[in-house]
């Protein structure tokens, strides 16, 4: 991540801040403020530029530098689609819904649980402390059941992979990523339907690297939006 300072002043709600930003809150905060409206509403698929600005939802967000995770103020944006009338939040691109982490960390480890035999939520996790307000190390680590839960929340994203599938076929036809087995460690899982979910956890990131690779931007968040995070 590369940081930067502040290039205007930032709203009330997202003053404080307990590390340094990276650009992509700052570039995200940007378009708030000046109202660089989204192109498309989730809810009815309109692909428009008619929307409002509705409000700002102030949002935590957790970042991890140098295996301390560190907490950052910002905000996200709604807003009303002038179609259906209904309203929206239009995530960045390091956002997840209901997520405090960032999404590079949350599909970074998820990503070292499923590809690495010999990774577990312990040695995954236990690298990984806090920092408080005033930048002191804390003794807490990142809690094992945290990852787990991430893992869930991926491996639903039934409508996700299937549309990103669908896109990857299209521009790539003769692409491997379809056939790829994900072999996921037996001693990961205690039942059938927690290996069906790693599973598909494993064929998503991979499909977001293929995506990335063909499009030049990660399925997250717009794909996924258009998939109503399903």
């Amino acid at each position: 991540m590369t940081f930067s300072p502040c290039p205007f002043p930032p709203l009330h709600k997202a003053r404080r801040c307990y590390v340094d930003k990276p650009n992509e809150f700052y570039e995200h905060e940007l378009s708030i403020i000046t109202k660089q409206v989204p192109h498309f509403c989730p809810k009815c698929k309109g692909s428009h530029d008619d929307f409002k600005h509705h409000e700002c939802r102030h949002r935590l967000f957790y970042v991890v530098i140098d295996s301390l995770v560190h907490t950052i103020e910002s905000f996200l944006g709604r807003w009303k689609c002038s179609l259906c009338r209904a309203t929206f939040t239009a995530y960045p691109e390091y956002a997840l819904p209901y997520k405090r982490y960032v999404k590079d960390v949350c599909i970074s480890l998820c990503e070292d649980y499923v590809t690495k035999d010999t990774a577990t939520y312990r040695s995954i996790t236990s690298t990984i402390g806090y920092t408080t307000e005033s930048q002191n190390i804390d003794e807490r680590k990142l809690e094992r059941s945290t990852v787990w839960r991430w893992l869930g929340f991926f491996g639903s994203l039934k409508d996700t992979l299937r549309n990103a599938f669908d896109i990857i076929r299209q521009a790539a036809p003769n692409s491997t990523v379809f056939r790829q087995i994900s072999s996921i460690h037996p001693k990961k899982y205690r039942s059938d339907e927690r290996k069906i979910v790693l599973e598909q956890a494993f064929q998503l990131f991979t499909a977001d690297a293929k995506y990335q690779g063909i499009l030049g931007h990660s399925l997250f968040p717009d794909l996924a939006t258009r998939c109503f995070w399903s």
